[in-house]
């Protein structure tokens, strides 16, 4: 065993990613503002599958080569709120601005492992991961 993690240590550098993958029940809601305007409102909760993976990272207090990766992964209960505002251009083409919320409670990963050790039995807690989105679609129906 190479030891842990002391409480005051961080984990920093390295490179990665962190998936999410969310499952989600909504609702949504249209007010018809005039023929051609249209408001879209829609909220969901569900639960979140969270992937994190780490390549090479730097661990202070705790000392270990390169070439090690570190992968977790978490679950948490996940919210989402949006709205859209669509324009009618003729019959069969509309425009529509969009805005998007969605976070997740908590992404705690638990014991930190790299695939070679352990780097102890403190938990890895990454808190609330928070997600927004603004766009826009041109809409074309068939």
């Amino acid at each position: 065993g190479a030891g842990g993690i002391s409480n005051e240590s961080s984990i920093e550098g390295g490179t990665g990613d962190l998936l999410q993958w969310p499952i989600t029940v909504g609702i949504g809601y249209r007010l018809d503002l005039s023929d051609s305007i249209k408001l879209n409102l829609n909220a969901g909760a569900g639960i979140q599958l969270n992937y994190s993976y780490l390549y090479d990272p730097s661990v202070s207090g705790f000392g270990f080569s390169s070439d090690y990766y570190w992968w977790q992964t978490s679950f948490g209960l996940r919210g989402q709120a949006g709205a859209s505002l669509s324009f009618a251009i003729s019959s069969r083409m509309s425009f529509a601005i969009y805005g998007t919320w969605s976070a997740v409670s908590s992404a705690n990963f638990g014991k930190a492992e790299l695939i070679t050790s352990s780097l102890g039995d403190q938990d890895l807690d990454a808190g609330m991961f928070m997600n927004y989105a603004i766009g826009g679609s041109l809409v074309f129906e068939f």
